[in-house]
């Protein structure tokens, strides 16, 4: 009898594994608002703006197109730690790479120090079933995510995959004290076509590269 409870924790154990989605395209639609009155008249013109996740083993890739003004790609590797950032706006083509292992231990731990409150309350979103947590960091900006337990993106690094939740987000808002950014899922595909493309580190022709450092004193940081 024990065997058999034994045999059957392992299946229902790797059965639950299997069902896990290891890789997918996410495409989220993103809406931003403001009660500042010329803060949002700016933000109006970002009408259609768009972020789309793509994950498969430890590799992930970010594409956040801001209405019409600028694109930016950040392609990352969680096992070596390397990122290639590509932006296309008022400044050109810009690419950048870095290591993120190479981060002080001061930035790695303010990034640790976001707390999750996780809640029971789930809703479905595009068929999922998703989880409610919620986080509010030093300055008391609150953040709220709707997570999927079966969906499991590669730890890498990006701002919109959050290491500390157990599954991926569907639906999350985040709110500042100027600006309200809303992300919801419109499309989802489990399978990708040509992945490998999807995470080339290659920097494509006519995009000039900057370090860290320069591409900080560019944007005046």
């Amino acid at each position: 009898m024990k065997l058999l409870l034994l045999s059957t924790s392992f299946f229902l154990i790797a059965t639950f594994v299997s069902a896990q989605i290891t890789e997918a395209k996410i495409v989220y639609e993103m809406k931003m608002a403001s009660d500042n009155p010329e803060l949002e008249m700016q933000l109006s013109m970002m009408q259609g703006s768009k972020l789309e996740l793509v994950f498969a083993d430890n590799k992930s890739r970010q594409n956040v197109s801001m209405g019409g003004f600028m694109s930016t790609t950040t392609i990352s590797d969680a096992q070596t730690g390397e990122t290639l950032t590509l932006m296309d706006g008022m400044m050109g083509k810009i690419a950048m790479k870095m290591n993120v292992n190479d981060v002080n231990e001061e930035e790695e731990m303010e990034e640790e120090s976001i707390e999750f409150e996780f809640t029971d309350e789930t809703k479905e979103i595009l068929g999922y079933t998703c989880y409610k947590a919620v986080s509010v960091d030093e300055e008391g900006n609150e953040s709220t995510f709707w997570y999927s337990k079966e969906i499991q993106a590669p730890k890498t690094e990006s701002q919109y995959i959050q290491k500390q939740l157990p599954g991926m987000p569907l639906e999350f808002q985040i709110i500042s004290p100027e600006v309200t950014m809303t992300f919801s899922a419109t499309e989802f595909a489990s399978k990708l076509k040509k992945a490998d493309k999807n995470f080339s580190m290659d920097i494509p022709e006519g995009y000039s590269e900057m370090t860290p450092e320069e591409m900080q004193g560019a944007f005046g940081q």
